[in-house]
C-alpha cells in the first residue's frame, strides 16, 4: 500500500506525459460522462431542488471540465466557483467568464452551498476517497456540508489506488473519469 505522499510523486511523474491535447480528449469525454450523471441524477429525484453545481478552477494535472463548449450541459444549473481564504474555502455565484482565481481575488458574488460539487483530485480509490494537493480544503468543506452530493474527477490512469486513510478524509458520491461514472457507496 502506498503513502499519500508517494502517491503525490508518483502522479506527477505520469501527469508529465499528458500533453494539451491528450488533456483536452480526455476532459472532453469527462465532461460528457459528467453530464450524463448530473442528467441520471436529476431524472432519479425527480425534483427541480437542485439548482447549482460547484465546479473548480483547473489547476495544472487537472481534467478541465468547465470550458464554453460544455456550456449547454449545464443551462439549468447555477455555476458557483471555490473562493480560498486563509484555511477556508466557499463557493462564489459565478458567470461562466469570472472564474480564473482558485484563491478567489477576482471571484466577487454571494456565497452558496452549491447541491452538487464537482471536485478534482490526483488520485480517488475505488471507495471515493481522494488524493488532492495536501491542504484539505475538500475535506474540510464535504464535513462541513455532509449532504452535498460530492463528485470526483480525474484520468482514468489515477483512478483505483488504495492508501491509508486519514480519520478526517471525505469519500465523494461518485467518481467520473473519461472511461465511465463510478459509484462509491
Amino acid at each position: 500500500m502506498s503513502s499519500k505522499v508517494e502517491l503525490r510523486e508518483l502522479f506527477h511523474q505520469r501527469i508529465k506525459k499528458y500533453d494539451e491535447d491528450l488533456v483536452k480528449k480526455l476532459s472532453l469525454s469527462i465532461q460528457s460522462q459528467l453530464a450524463d450523471l448530473i442528467t441520471n441524477i436529476q431524472i432519479k429525484s425527480k425534483s427541480t431542488s437542485l439548482k447549482t453545481v460547484g465546479l473548480y478552477c483547473p489547476l495544472n494535472g487537472e481534467p478541465v471540465i468547465d470550458r464554453n463548449d460544455w456550456a449547454k450541459e449545464l443551462t439549468t444549473f447555477q455555476r458557483a466557483y471555490p473562493k480560498v481564504r486563509q484555511d477556508e474555502m466557499d463557493y462564489v455565484v459565478s458567470s461562466l467568464n469570472v472564474k480564473r482565481s482558485w484563491r478567489g481575488e477576482e471571484l466577487i458574488g454571494e456565497n452558496i452551498i452549491p447541491d452538487i460539487v464537482v471536485c478534482p483530485g490526483f488520485w480517488f480509490s475505488f471507495k471515493g476517497y481522494r488524493i488532492g494537493r495536501g491542504k484539505g480544503y475538500f475535506d474540510r468543506y464535504f464535513s462541513a456540508h455532509p449532504n452535498v452530493l460530492k463528485v470526483g474527477v480525474c484520468f482514468h490512469e489515477f483512478y483505483g489506488a488504495d492508501w491509508e486513510y486519514a480519520k478526517h478524509d471525505q469519500r465523494c458520491d461518485y467518481v467520473v473519469t473519461e472511461n465511465g461514472i463510478f459509484n462509491s457507496n
